[in-house]
Protein backbone atom coordinates (compact mmCIF):
# COMPACT_ATOMS: atom_id res chain seq x y z
CA UNK A 1 0.00 0.00 0.00
CA UNK A 2 1.37 3.78 -1.15
CA UNK A 3 1.53 6.08 2.05
CA UNK A 4 -1.67 8.07 0.07
CA UNK A 5 -3.99 4.53 0.58
CA UNK A 6 -2.82 4.36 4.06
CA UNK A 7 -3.39 7.71 4.59
CA UNK A 8 -7.10 7.52 3.54
CA UNK A 9 -7.70 3.64 5.31
CA UNK A 10 -6.87 5.82 8.53
CA UNK A 11 -9.50 8.70 7.89
CA UNK A 12 -11.77 6.13 7.01
CA UNK A 13 -10.80 4.09 10.16
CA UNK A 14 -10.96 7.18 12.19
CA UNK A 15 -14.43 8.19 10.83
CA UNK A 16 -15.88 4.57 11.52
CA UNK A 17 -14.60 5.01 15.12
CA UNK A 18 -15.97 8.90 15.30
CA UNK A 19 -19.54 7.16 14.42
CA UNK A 20 -19.48 4.32 16.47
CA UNK A 21 -18.52 6.35 19.61
CA UNK A 22 -21.18 8.59 18.84
CA UNK A 23 -23.68 6.12 18.56
CA UNK A 24 -22.46 4.18 21.62
CA UNK A 25 -22.93 7.78 23.45
CA UNK A 26 -26.04 8.36 22.17
CA UNK A 27 -27.51 4.95 23.35
CA UNK A 28 -25.77 5.37 26.76
CA UNK A 29 -27.30 8.81 27.11
CA UNK A 30 -30.83 6.90 26.64
CA UNK A 31 -30.16 4.21 28.53
CA UNK A 32 -28.99 6.19 31.60
CA UNK A 33 -31.98 8.45 31.14
CA UNK A 34 -34.50 5.01 30.67
CA UNK A 35 -32.75 3.94 34.39
CA UNK A 36 -33.40 7.24 36.07
CA UNK A 37 -36.71 7.35 35.17
CA UNK A 38 -37.05 3.42 36.28
CA UNK A 39 -35.70 4.24 39.80
CA UNK A 40 -37.54 7.67 40.37
CA UNK A 41 -41.01 5.59 39.44
CA UNK A 42 -39.84 2.45 41.90
CA UNK A 43 -38.03 4.93 44.71
CA UNK A 44 -42.31 6.50 44.46
CA UNK A 45 -43.51 3.04 44.30
CA UNK A 46 -41.24 2.17 47.54
CA UNK A 47 -42.51 5.39 49.52
CA UNK A 48 -45.81 4.38 48.58
CA UNK A 49 -45.62 0.95 49.90
CA UNK A 50 -44.15 2.35 53.51
CA UNK A 51 -46.62 4.60 53.89
CA UNK A 52 -49.51 1.84 53.72
CA UNK A 53 -47.23 -0.81 55.49
CA UNK A 54 -47.05 2.15 58.49
CA UNK A 55 -50.60 1.37 58.91
CA UNK A 56 -51.90 4.63 58.52
CA UNK A 57 -53.67 4.41 55.40
CA UNK A 58 -55.39 1.23 56.89
CA UNK A 59 -56.56 3.15 60.38
CA UNK A 60 -57.69 6.31 57.88
CA UNK A 61 -59.75 3.97 56.12
CA UNK A 62 -61.37 2.45 58.79
CA UNK A 63 -62.22 5.69 60.51
CA UNK A 64 -63.73 7.00 57.11
CA UNK A 65 -66.14 3.94 57.24
CA UNK A 66 -66.94 4.03 60.68
CA UNK A 67 -68.09 7.68 60.16
CA UNK A 68 -70.00 6.84 56.95
CA UNK A 69 -72.02 4.48 59.56
CA UNK A 70 -72.67 7.04 62.18
CA UNK A 71 -76.22 8.69 62.39
CA UNK A 72 -76.09 12.04 60.89
CA UNK A 73 -76.77 15.01 63.51
CA UNK A 74 -79.93 16.90 62.59
CA UNK A 75 -80.40 20.49 62.95
CA UNK A 76 -82.29 22.32 66.13
CA UNK A 77 -85.91 23.14 65.56
CA UNK A 78 -86.77 26.54 65.01
CA UNK A 79 -90.36 27.12 66.28
CA UNK A 80 -92.56 29.13 63.42
CA UNK A 81 -92.80 32.42 63.49
CA UNK A 82 -96.11 34.41 62.11
CA UNK A 83 -96.29 36.71 59.04
CA UNK A 84 -94.34 40.43 59.93
CA UNK A 85 -97.32 43.01 58.47
CA UNK A 86 -96.08 45.13 56.02
CA UNK A 87 -95.18 49.20 57.00
CA UNK A 88 -94.30 52.00 55.49
CA UNK A 89 -91.95 53.86 55.86
CA UNK A 90 -91.97 57.10 58.54
CA UNK A 91 -89.22 59.37 57.46
CA UNK A 92 -90.28 62.73 57.31
CA UNK A 93 -89.57 64.50 53.23
CA UNK A 94 -89.86 67.98 52.59
CA UNK A 95 -89.64 67.41 48.72
CA UNK A 96 -86.46 68.89 46.65
CA UNK A 97 -85.97 72.14 48.05
CA UNK A 98 -84.07 74.92 45.70
CA UNK A 99 -80.36 75.44 45.77
CA UNK A 100 -78.56 78.61 46.19
CA UNK A 101 -75.27 77.12 44.91
CA UNK A 102 -74.28 76.18 41.35
CA UNK A 103 -75.70 77.22 38.03
CA UNK A 104 -79.38 76.73 37.06
CA UNK A 105 -80.01 74.67 34.08
CA UNK A 106 -77.82 72.32 31.28
CA UNK A 107 -74.57 73.05 30.50
CA UNK A 108 -73.92 73.29 26.63
CA UNK A 109 -70.54 73.92 25.23
CA UNK A 110 -69.71 77.43 23.71
CA UNK A 111 -68.88 76.85 19.97
CA UNK A 112 -65.11 77.57 19.35
CA UNK A 113 -63.72 78.08 22.72
CA UNK A 114 -62.12 75.34 23.04
CA UNK A 115 -57.70 75.62 23.22
CA UNK A 116 -55.55 72.61 22.70
CA UNK A 117 -52.13 71.81 23.47
CA UNK A 118 -49.67 71.30 20.29
CA UNK A 119 -50.01 68.67 18.14
CA UNK A 120 -48.09 65.16 18.76
CA UNK A 121 -46.76 62.02 17.07
CA UNK A 122 -47.27 59.36 19.22
CA UNK A 123 -45.02 56.24 17.68
CA UNK A 124 -45.58 53.83 21.10
CA UNK A 125 -44.65 50.16 19.20
CA UNK A 126 -41.45 51.16 17.24
CA UNK A 127 -42.35 52.24 14.16
CA UNK A 128 -45.07 50.14 12.71
CA UNK A 129 -48.09 52.71 14.03
CA UNK A 130 -48.39 56.68 14.19
CA UNK A 131 -50.74 58.25 16.39
CA UNK A 132 -51.00 61.89 15.31
CA UNK A 133 -53.07 63.47 18.86
CA UNK A 134 -54.33 66.93 19.24
CA UNK A 135 -55.32 67.04 23.05
CA UNK A 136 -57.56 69.53 24.53
CA UNK A 137 -56.16 71.97 27.03
CA UNK A 138 -59.50 74.06 27.65
CA UNK A 139 -63.17 74.16 26.73
CA UNK A 140 -65.67 76.75 28.10
CA UNK A 141 -69.22 75.84 29.17
CA UNK A 142 -72.29 78.44 29.42
CA UNK A 143 -76.15 78.02 30.72
CA UNK A 144 -78.27 80.92 30.63
CA UNK A 145 -75.59 83.94 30.99
CA UNK A 146 -73.50 82.00 33.70
CA UNK A 147 -70.07 80.65 32.01
CA UNK A 148 -67.40 77.75 33.09
CA UNK A 149 -64.19 77.13 31.88
CA UNK A 150 -62.95 73.72 32.51
CA UNK A 151 -59.52 73.17 32.27
CA UNK A 152 -57.23 70.11 31.45
CA UNK A 153 -54.18 68.58 32.66
CA UNK A 154 -51.56 68.11 29.85
CA UNK A 155 -51.73 64.15 28.40
CA UNK A 156 -49.14 61.73 30.27
CA UNK A 157 -47.72 59.30 27.38
CA UNK A 158 -45.86 57.42 29.69
CA UNK A 159 -48.68 55.32 30.11
CA UNK A 160 -48.36 53.93 26.31
CA UNK A 161 -44.41 53.37 26.84
CA UNK A 162 -43.58 55.34 23.69
CA UNK A 163 -40.53 54.31 21.66
CA UNK A 164 -40.35 57.92 19.89
CA UNK A 165 -42.62 60.70 21.12
CA UNK A 166 -42.20 64.25 19.19
CA UNK A 167 -44.32 67.24 19.74
CA UNK A 168 -44.94 68.79 15.58
CA UNK A 169 -47.34 70.42 13.31
CA UNK A 170 -49.24 67.61 10.73
CA UNK A 171 -47.63 69.80 8.19
CA UNK A 172 -43.53 68.03 9.33
CA UNK A 173 -45.11 64.59 8.99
Amino acid sequence: MTNEELRRKSGRDMEFNRQQSGRDMEFNRQQSGRDMEFNRQQSGRNMEEARRASGRKMRDDMNSLAERNRPSKSLPDIPVRGPVAARRGNAPWGGATPSSSGISGDLSETAGTRQKYPTSVIIPDGGFFAYLVSPIKQMEFSSGGDTVKVNLQPPDYTLVEPVFLRSSHARSL
